[in-house]
């Protein structure tokens, strides 16, 4: 099946978990909502200025991220294709964007060689993990994802391999510990 609708290069994409829906991001900064089963069409997101590089669906398929050129990402309701969200924090474009397997947190990548872990809170960034620089040269992020709030999984645009980063152990411990009060 073929989905038509951008009228530029699409250079994200992503299936919903119950696999029902695709959102897709295009060079001219806009995302595109699509019904698998009808190849329909079905809801354009504007808000990013440049080319969007990365999308990603909430476990619950009721929000999207979107990481952009324009240095921002974005939190957007599928229903109703309202805007939730714009977090500024990088200093270069946003590679990759993930939800945490809660929808509680989310992840993004970046070109300023940064991963940031933020929270459900606005503007809660939990931690930000500095990593990607070999020998000077710039690789930034491509591709993260939540594996488990324990690891961050971050390839090397430039290198085959992956690099596993583990935070600190000390703000992990405290990161269980408050969770656990939390629960109780």
């Amino acid at each position: 099946q073929t989905f038509f609708g951008h009228s530029s290069r699409v250079t994200s994409i992503s299936f919903s978990p119950d696999g029902r829906k695709i959102v897709s991001g295009n060079v001219d900064g806009t995302l595109k909502l699509w019904d698998v089963e009808t190849g329909e069409e079905f809801g354009t997101l504007k808000g990013h200025s440049e080319c969007v590089h990365s999308v990603s669906f909430s476990p619950d398929a009721r929000r999207i991220l979107s990481g952009s050129q324009d240095r921002t990402m974005k939190l957007w309701d599928v229903e109703t294709g309202e805007e939730l969200r714009t977090l500024r924090s990088h200093t270069d474009s946003i590679d990759s964007v993930s939800f945490s397997p809660s929808g509680l947190r989310f992840v993004s990548g970046s070109q300023d060689e940064t991963v940031k872990l933020w929270g459900a809170e606005p503007n809660e960034q939990l931690r930000i993990i500095k990593s990607h620089t070999e020998s000077g040269s710039r690789n930034g992020v491509a591709n993260i994802g939540i594996v488990d709030l324990q690891y961050v999984q971050t390839p090397r645009v430039k290198a085959s391999r992956q690099r596993w980063v583990r935070p600190n152990p000390a703000w992990h411990k405290e990161q269980l510990r408050t969770a656990k009060s939390q629960n109780q």
